[in-house]
């Protein structure tokens, strides 16, 4: 794993799970656990990764092409689902 690396043109490739398995591929392989959660009700969360000194990440993927634009209705979404307080 430590070796992982991804083209563009592979991810380009991908669909969206692929991609959501890669982003946490890419995870685990910078030294964090990580688990891939996405899927319909996932609260904006796809992956999910802790790290012991850095904490934890909650990624919310979106896979598009270059020109394609992510609305900010997203950042909106994720905000509203983020537990309160810390958590660790």
């Amino acid at each position: 794993m430590a070796g992982l690396r991804l083209t563009l043109a592979e991810i380009d490739a991908m669909n969206d799970e692929e991609f959501e398995y890669a982003l946490c591929d890419l995870l685990v392989r910078d030294g964090w656990t990580a688990r891939r959660v996405g899927g319909q009700k996932d609260q904006a969360a796809d992956v999910i990764g802790h790290d012991r000194q850095r904490g934890r990440i909650i990624v919310q993927a979106k896979h598009t092409h270059v020109q394609g634009k992510v609305g900010s209705s997203v950042m909106y979404q994720v905000k509203e689902n983020r537990p309160t307080g810390p958590r660790r």
